[in-house]
């Protein structure tokens, strides 16, 4: 326990040492004790020792504030009463001034992709990816699954066999999309939903 009144009295030599070193105790262990200080300052810092906390008084010196919390395993900080757990074995990731929020606008000045990915059979899931190489063994039905609103991509469709393309029915596409694409050839498809309908619109067959 290191607690201190924060008053250095008028005394002889050996006493005011003792004083001195008491309160200096007092600042180093961050007024470590199992009971709050007393008195107490503004945003004064206590270390309490019951219940593992690191509190702070608030700057109108009338209630104390948790701001930390560690077990000796677990480390648990506090942002406007809001506790923020870090397991020491998990780890965190650092701080970068870089790291995307999600909830805010971002201006990339990096690459963001999303590489693509091999689904044979036309059922694509888009939970799993956004963009797909499709190439056709036989007749497929192109059809989506994992929808969620907002999503978007792009399908290669190399269907050189000229294997019949059925389209899904949650898919909206042009009248005729689903004939074009059943000639051989390869296409560029493109996709954006809104989490039950996906919209398809197709290019001619590239070379």
């Amino acid at each position: 326990m290191a607690h201190h009144d924060y008053d250095i009295a008028n005394a002889d030599g050996g006493t005011f040492r003792a004083d001195v070193n008491a309160v200096l105790a007092a600042i180093v262990s961050g007024n470590s004790g199992p009971t709050a200080p007393t008195p107490t300052f503004a945003n004064m810092v206590w270390w309490d020792m019951t219940a593992n906390l690191i509190k702070r008084r608030n700057g109108g010196n009338t209630a104390w504030v948790t701001i930390a919390a560690w077990d000796g395993t677990t480390y648990t900080a506090y942002s406007e009463g809001t506790a923020i757990t870090i397991d020491q074995a998990g780890g965190v990731q650092s701080y970068d001034a870089d790291t995307a929020k999600t909830d805010q606008s971002q201006a990339w000045t990096g690459v963001q992709r999303s590489a693509f990915v091999i689904d044979n059979d036309g059922n694509l899931n888009l939970g799993a990816a956004h963009n797909f190489k499709v190439t056709p063994t036989g007749n497929i039905t192109l059809q989506f699954s994992g929808e969620a609103d907002g999503t978007g991509g792009t399908i290669i469709l190399d269907n050189s066999g000229g294997h019949q393309i059925i389209l899904g029915g949650e898919v909206k596409a042009r009248s005729g999309m689903a004939t074009d694409l059943s000639s051989a050839g390869v296409y560029v498809l493109g996709y954006i939903t809104d989490g039950t309908t996906v919209w398809v619109f197709d290019s001619e067959a590239v070379v």
